[in-house]
């Protein structure tokens, strides 16, 4: 036996790759002669972390001649006895079972790359699942961290056992999908149940072939083969336990070949559950005597939402209105917690209304947390949100973060921001100082958006750091400096000085790679509110409303799929990532939206569309398409 040579172990939790054939072979079978033609692979062997007694999965193995090694969580030996039974290899190929399609160039490269840069670990970033191994490992390595892991859980230094597959010495490198395959490859997703991979197999039968994972989305599908992967996921988004996995992938593919009547739900959904505020910024458009409706989100609205099964990320805030003035917001956050634990989940408050239970009711389960506080003093906060809040606000979020610390929750993560104007510029640098000491993790800091200043917002256009450039420069970087002392994250746009990597995205000025290519039509979902407190359905942020009506008191899932395929949302997919065929977007794309000198640029290009928005009006009235 070559002490050169590696096993690879398929990592089996219980999927059904010994019970489904196609031509003749199992999936099990399939997975094992790929392995074995790789170069370098001595032995296949099958790593069972099912926790099931099946003789079947033992005669099966043995009809396949590889071994069956038990590998239960549960017993802190087995890992060591791996590490024994490796003891005449060089390491081991950690190959999962979930998605039975592993390639053999990749295993290859692998092996490869382990000997020539004389590797203890080798992982693999941003494979498409399944298609690569999850990962290599020296015999010598494993075996030193088994024994790490034995002496920590017999000296107590550990509670529970788990093998630690790194360690600061060991000599770690990785594989990136991107050095391997420079084109876009088919993507997979985990493989859940029979049903799945029969469904899959014979919908994508290309997948028989060892060289799928070089195919591109272009050569596999052809319009009619798309349309009915694309039935099958979203089929297969109903019944799978991972709903929300489903339909990302899903809603890649049809964003992919822009798609404009989509199958999935938005993955970025926001919910505006009230247009009340109890603060009156100078620099926002809320006013409350020009709103026309005033109704809250009720609970019963919320419990509708069971579509939130299938995205990914739930933001509570909207264009106007504070999330926390609502008097059930304890409870609905509650149920869409619990009902939902896969979801991320966001707050954006102005912190007044923050109690002690709301934040007790938050710590260890809201996934990130930002207060609109924009100031470090009592003075500026006074002049910008007018009203005499700013102690009581100051003390919310220091409540917020002692629980948390106390409770050693991990979340939710905290970040404080501050809309910068000239009244607020004495106070950037102290508001890092103070978010620091108040043990916040984030600062951001924006301008105000001058563009929806005009006729709307009470702070004049005078008060932009825009007219007042380097004074505006060195307070930044005084803020920026002081972050970094202190171990604080600063988010911010570009310096007005900076140019070199800067360019507009999405109407700002930040140093990022030029934005190509737009995904929110088809990603992001905002149930907000109009400056009257209309309810709107938007799919953008350039800040317009495009009279896309939602009834806040309907939001089942078939009431939310008409809403998402409005003619106007169909319109955008259409159209934003064609030049010249969407003013809004080349605006959204070219235009700072900060800079008062572009106050009326989006007017400007909203009036080019206007005819267009009124034929999806009517398209929208009478259900045409």
């Amino acid at each position: 036996m070559s002490k050169a040579a590696f096993s690879a172990a398929i990592v089996y939790r219980g999927e059904p790759i010994f019970t489904i054939s196609r031509k003749g072979k199992t999936l099990a079978e399939r997975m094992v002669d790929t392995l074995r033609a790789v170069e370098g692979i001595k032995d296949v062997l099958v790593l069972d972390r099912s926790g099931e007694q099946s003789p079947d999965i033992a005669l099966a193995c043995k009809k396949l001649g590889v071994k069956l090694h038990k590998a239960s969580r549960r017993n802190p030996l087995s890992a060591s006895f791996l590490a024994g039974a490796l003891i005449q290899r060089s390491g081991v190929m950690l190959v999962p079972a979930a998605f039975p399609f592993v390639q053999s160039k990749f295993a290859q490269e692998a092996i490869c790359k382990m000997k020539n840069e004389n590797l203890d670990v080798l992982q693999f970033k941003d494979f498409p699942e399944g298609l690569a191994p999850t990962g290599v490992y020296r015999t010598g390595h494993l075996a030193s961290t088994s024994i790490s892991s034995l002496i920590d859980l017999f000296t107590g230094t550990r509670r529970a056992f788990s093998v630690r597959i790194r360690d600061k010495n060991a000599r770690c490198g990785s594989m990136k999908w991107e050095d391997v395959v420079s084109q876009v490859p088919v993507r997979s997703f985990a493989v859940r149940s029979a049903e799945d991979i029969k469904n899959m197999v014979e919908v994508w039968p290309e997948l028989e072939t060892d060289d799928c994972g070089e195919m591109l989305l272009e050569d596999v599908f052809s319009a009619t083969r798309l349309d009915t992967y694309l039935d099958w996921l979203s089929k297969s988004q109903k019944t799978s336990p991972t709903p929300h996995l489903v339909n990302e992938h899903l809603n890649d593919l049809e964003r992919k070949f822009e798609r404009t009547t989509l199958k999935s739900y938005p993955p970025y959904v926001c919910l505006n559950l009230t247009p009340m505020c109890n603060a009156r910024c100078t620099f926002c458009t809320y006013d409350p005597k020009a709103l026309e409706r005033k109704e809250f989100i009720s609970l019963d609205a919320v419990k509708q939402m069971t579509w939130l099964k299938y995205t990914s990320n739930f933001a509570i805030w909207g264009g106007i209105g504070d999330s926390l003035v609502h008097p059930q917001f304890s409870e609905m956050f509650s149920h869409v917690r619990e009902t939902h634990p896969h979801l991320s989940i966001s707050l954006f408050t102005n912190g007044i209304s923050l109690t002690k239970d709301i934040a007790d009711t938050l710590v260890g389960k809201l996934d990130t947390f930002n207060c609109s506080f924009n100031a470090a003093s009592r003075e500026v906060f006074l002049e910008l949100m007018r009203v005499d809040k700013f102690e009581q606000v100051r003390e919310n979020l220091r409540y917020l973060a002692q629980r948390r610390k106390e409770t050693g929750a991990t979340r939710p993560h905290l970040t404080a921001s501050l809309v910068m104007t000239k009244e607020s510029l004495s106070d950037i640098k102290p508001f890092v100082d103070l978010m620091y000491e108040l043990g916040f993790d984030a600062v951001t800091f924006a301008n105000f958006v001058s563009t929806t200043t005009v006729h709307k917002r009470d702070m004049d256009i005078s008060s932009s750091l825009y007219l007042c450039k380097e004074e505006a420069d060195a307070a930044v970087s005084s803020a920026i400096e002081r972050g970094k002392e202190l171990g604080m994250t600063i988010n911010m746009p570009a310096l007005f000085s900076e140019t070199e990597g800067v360019n507009i995205v999405t109407g700002t000025r930040l140093k990022a790679p030029k934005w190509e290519k737009c995904t929110d039509p088809w990603r992001m979902c905002y149930l907000t509110v109009n400056d009257v407190g209309v309810p709107q359905m938007v799919f953008c942020c350039s800040g317009l409303y495009y009279d896309v009506d939602y009834d806040p008191e309907h939001l089942d899932e078939e009431s939310l799929w008409k809403v998402w395929n409005h003619p106007a949302a169909q319109f955008f997919r259409k159209t934003t990532n064609h030049p010249g065929e969407n003013a809004i977007c080349t605006y959204c794309k070219t235009v700072d939206r900060f800079d008062p000198d572009n106050a009326f640029a989006v007017y400007d290009a909203y009036d080019q569309m206007k005819p267009i928005f009124e034929s999806i009006a009517v398209k929208a009235e009478t259900g045409s398409s």
